[in-house]
């Protein structure tokens, strides 16, 4: 099952701490987020993220 929510979360968290001037964990955070959205892609069978 596709957990949009966390995946959201992730992006909401990498926000954060770009407002903290931290960009090395925000750009962690958003490519965690990637993942997830890479890995609902495969799950739901789309071939772009505008399909998703």
């Amino acid at each position: 099952m596709i957990d949009y929510k966390n995946i959201d979360k992730k992006i909401m968290i990498g926000y954060d701490y770009l407002m903290e001037r931290n960009a090395v964990n925000s750009c962690d955070a958003w490519l965690d987020a990637w993942v997830g959205i890479k890995a609902a892609i495969i799950e739901a069978q789309v071939s772009n993220i505008g399909e998703l």
